[in-house]
């Protein structure tokens, strides 16, 4: 089970590594946007999940799960479209 500062500390390196990828979005191929889109988003879900003091077994705790669990689909999906996309793959050979 994750402590108080297990938490503040994966907090602070979600965060951090959040600003490092908005501040590299602009560098990316335009085909990794999405996926880099896609995770901005499942993070923002995780703070506000984390800043929540909503009780695990209320209505707005399995709506917040059920919004990290459409988010994280996309991100899935989003990752895969780009793994599979033969000119990306083309281009990571070379």
């Amino acid at each position: 089970m994750l402590e108080t500062g297990d938490i503040e500390s994966s907090a602070e390196g979600l965060n951090n590594s959040m600003f490092a990828l908005r501040r590299i979005r602009s560098k990316l191929d335009q085909r990794a946007r999405v996926t880099s889109d896609a995770l901005e988003d499942l993070s923002e879900i995780l703070k506000h999940i984390g800043q929540s003091k909503t009780e695990r077994n209320s209505p707005r705790y399995r709506e917040l799960f059920n919004e990290f669990t459409v988010r994280l689909e996309k991100v899935k999906t989003a990752y895969n479209a780009l793994a599979s996309d033969p000119d990306v793959q083309e281009e990571l050979i070379q």
